[in-house]
């Protein structure tokens, strides 16, 4: 199917959603919300997740700041986030998308 159909459809699947959303109550829009926080929570998750799994402690790693070439060695696997420790012994907590692995020039 060409992408603008495709589009279109959706187009149209967010039309119907909104046409339903406007005769829902209170009570229903609330529902629908926690249902949708939820599916988004676990979209975020999963994608941290997998982010997540592409490194192991010990892993020479490099993340930008403000420009600036963060290079360091992954010391904990956390919930949301890597700890790190620079070179210079500085440590940070790093959501796993900011990440690359650092491979030094020989």
């Amino acid at each position: 199917m060409p992408k603008n159909c495709n589009n279109l459809s959706k187009f149209g699947t967010l039309s119907k959603v909104r046409d339903l959303i406007d005769h829902l109550s209170e009570k229903e829009l609330m529902m629908i919300n926690q249902l949708v926080v939820e599916k988004l929570k676990y979209i975020q998750k999963s994608t941290s997740l997998k982010a997540m799994s592409n490194f192991i402690v010990g892993d020479r790693i490099c993340f930008e700041r403000n420009n600036e070439l963060i290079i360091g060695v992954v010391k904990k696997i956390n919930q949301k986030t890597i700890s790190i420790e620079t070179d210079e012994g500085i440590g940070w907590n790093v959501h796993p998308s900011f990440l690359k692995r650092y491979i030094e020039a020989d």
